[in-house]
């Protein structure tokens, strides 16, 4: 893909909201996949807190474990970006 194609696909995204319900096994990744693609903005609900068996399929991390899981999600995604 040249660069000019990339840079109109990432304005493209970058105009568009998407909301994820849940931030759990699908949802965490599919967040972190959106964010890397250059989607502008994204809504993310979650009453959840993270524990250690989230770890193995899920965009937490350890020292995360404790935390809500739309606030560690937030954090992750804005490394990232």
């Amino acid at each position: 893909m040249s660069f000019a194609r990339a840079a109109e696909i990432s304005a493209y995204l970058k105009k568009y909201t998407v909301g994820i319900a849940g931030c759990g096994g699908l949802g965490s990744n599919c967040a972190v996949a959106l964010a890397r693609a250059g989607v502008g903005k994204l809504v993310i609900a979650d009453y959840d807190i993270v524990t250690n068996h989230n770890l193995n399929r899920q965009y937490y991390f350890h020292d995360q474990i404790g935390r809500l899981k739309v606030h560690a999600l937030r954090e992750n995604i804005q490394r990232i970006n």
